[in-house]
């Protein structure tokens, strides 16, 4: 990717360390500082390759630099790419509670490659399933039936298999996320199997 997009203008790289733990003022900083570094203004263009949590700090990075530059999703997991790198959320996690900090940031564009998933641990395909499967439950009953018989092939990482699995809950959330993307109401469903209450007993 480097090398295309170095046919077209000029590329700075920034590699973030893996992980949850990562997601912190520290990666920002480091975005940040690799902005101002090279120059980058306005009419800069950053772009997210990896997980969700490159995604959302590269986002919340774009979101706040010159407030506000664009930039483009290339989610390479499963999650990120049913998920995360649709809806606008991004940002970072506080001590005190995650993804607190952030700002609704839209990408100008997300490009999702089946590719990338072939070397995907089988736990973290799993779990952008389990997304597939929930956004069928939110809001096509038709579609959670065709992924559920679809689940071998999507395990063994067929291409038609999930391209027409991404497909389908890319236009489930983006449906969503349009009706509702301050999360005023509707888009709350989304957080359907994220959030668990618990009640005191008294």
């Amino acid at each position: 990717m480097r090398r295309a997009l170095q046919t077209i203008a000029s590329v700075v790289t920034v590699t973030l360390p893996d992980g949850e733990t990562h997601k912190h003022w520290t990666s920002v900083s480091t975005i940040l500082d690799a902005l101002v570094d090279s120059g980058a203004d306005r009419k800069s263009l950053i772009v997210a390759l990896g997980g969700g949590v490159v995604g959302d700090v590269a986002g919340f990075a774009s979101a706040i630099y010159m407030r506000g530059i664009r930039f483009v999703q290339v989610p390479t997991t499963l999650l990120a790419q049913v998920d995360s790198s649709v809806g606008g959320k991004t940002g970072i996690n506080h001590p005190q509670g995650k993804n607190l900090i952030g700002a609704f940031h839209q990408p100008q564009l997300v490009i999702s490659d089946t590719s990338t998933l072939r070397t995907l641990p089988d736990r973290e395909l799993s779990a952008g399933l389990a997304e597939v499967l929930k956004h069928g439950l939110l809001a096509d009953s038709d579609y959670f039936e065709a992924t559920t018989r679809d689940l071998p092939a999507l395990r063994s990482r067929d291409v038609g298999a999930l391209t027409r699995a991404i497909a389908r809950s890319c236009q489930i959330k983006a449906g969503i996320v349009e009706r509702d993307e301050r999360e005023s109401g509707e888009r709350a469903l989304l957080n359907l199997g994220h959030t668990f209450a618990t009640r005191s007993r008294r």
